[in-house]
């Protein structure tokens, strides 16, 4: 009796692997989920700020350069 309790225990832990491994098969076919773009989406909103305060940091930076006096 107690090597047929663990047999089943060993088939219901196979089981759950399987079951487990197919859930992530799963995801990955499905591609990214709403979250996940959303997050992708507003970085790169981030970015695309980020590059135009430096573009615009740059162009002051530049500015000041032509009224710098060396003493």
């Amino acid at each position: 009796m107690a090597s047929e309790r663990k047999v089943r225990m060993e088939v219901d832990d196979l089981r759950q692997q399987l079951q487990s491994r197919g859930q992530d098969a799963e995801r990955k076919r499905r591609g990214p989920d709403e979250e996940t773009l959303r997050k992708i989406r507003r970085l790169e909103d981030t970015i695309a700020e980020l590059q135009r305060s430096l573009a615009a940091q740059k162009q002051v930076s530049k500015s000041l350069q032509q009224y710098t006096v060396y003493i």
